[in-house]
């Protein structure tokens, strides 16, 4: 069975402390297919390298949605990149994957924050390997975002309809992608395609 490895985000307990975690939801979607996961927690404010034991263990790493960044998720992005392991960024984590191939960092977005599973659409390049996971030029997906990335030196596989980069990739490595929605808390045979798509490449 494969290991999808996902990385721990840090959030502020109801004491002002911090806790390490994973969504529930990401770890409902992943249970309906054939693979074992594995959380990956990481001290983001006192690590200076990272410990890549249980990366190297894992068959993909999924970067999770979140709201903190640190410089060592750039360093875990580009050691990722390195070493080709199948990556799939989600929200947070497309942003992390593209400001790493940018010269600017992840700014804020206004009108992202929609409540509705189905908010907007958006166009998908029908030369990207987007387009060939989910054979349709233009799909609805969830806004939940409140930052984007303005440019990427990746391939930039989506936008939406005012031009926010939905999706990016690398087609030279075996998976590397990033989308800005949250797939794992839609249920839809594009969702399905997704992860099956990257589940089979791992």
């Amino acid at each position: 069975m494969k290991i999808i490895g996902i990385i721990l985000r840090d959030y502020e307990a109801k004491n002002g402390g911090i806790v390490y975690g994973v969504r529930s939801y990401l770890i409902e979607k992943l249970k309906k297919y054939n693979v074992s996961i594995m959380c990956i927690p990481f001290d983001f404010e006192n690590d200076k390298k990272i410990d890549t034991t249980l990366i190297d263990k894992c068959d993909g790493i999924i970067l999770p949605g979140g709201k903190v960044s640190h410089e060592l998720d750039d360093k875990i992005v580009k050691y990722l990149y390195d070493i080709d392991k199948p990556t799939l960024g989600i929200c947070l984590g497309m942003q992390l994957i593209g400001r790493n191939f940018n010269n600017h960092d992840i700014i804020p977005v206004c009108n992202h924050q929609k409540e509705s599973n189905y908010s907007h659409y958006i166009t998908i390049d029908k030369d990207s390997l987007l387009y060939e996971i989910i054979g349709e030029e233009n799909i609805k997906v969830n806004s939940l975002h409140s930052f984007c990335i303005p440019n990427t030196k990746l391939y930039v596989s989506a936008r939406s309809d005012d031009e926010i980069i939905e999706a990016i990739e690398d087609k030279r490595k075996t998976f590397f992608l990033g989308v800005q929605w949250h797939p794992e808390l839609l249920d839809d045979k594009n969702t399905d395609k997704l992860f099956t798509y990257f589940i089979n490449k791992l």
